[in-house]
């Protein structure tokens, strides 16, 4: 008669992946240059453009989607089981082999 075992055996071990968190937000934009003015003082860029022989001189807004943060997410492992032989036994004396 068989002797057997069940063995846990992995496909594929755990893992934690690192998924980007976005959201929409609004960028003002250069409509001669195409230059991203969000947060700066947009006078001095339309001033050093007329400066330097630009024509710079108007911008719209754009909503954008930006990476805000990381969120982790937990992926189990992936297994399956399986019976394995691992010797045999007399089923009269119960003598192993």
């Amino acid at each position: 008669m068989a002797v057997t075992e069940t063995r846990t055996v992995v496909d594929q071990p755990a893992y934690d992946e690192q998924v980007p968190v976005t959201e929409m937000k609004e960028h003002e934009i250069c409509n001669q240059c195409g230059a991203d003015l969000t947060g700066l003082d947009i006078d001095a860029h339309f001033k050093n453009s007329y400066f330097n022989g630009g024509n710079c001189g108007g911008f719209h807004s754009e909503w954008r989607e930006e990476v805000t943060g990381y969120q982790t997410v937990h992926h189990d492992a992936v297994t399956h089981t399986e019976t394995v032989t691992t010797g045999y036994r007399c089923s009269t004396c119960g003598a192993r082999k």
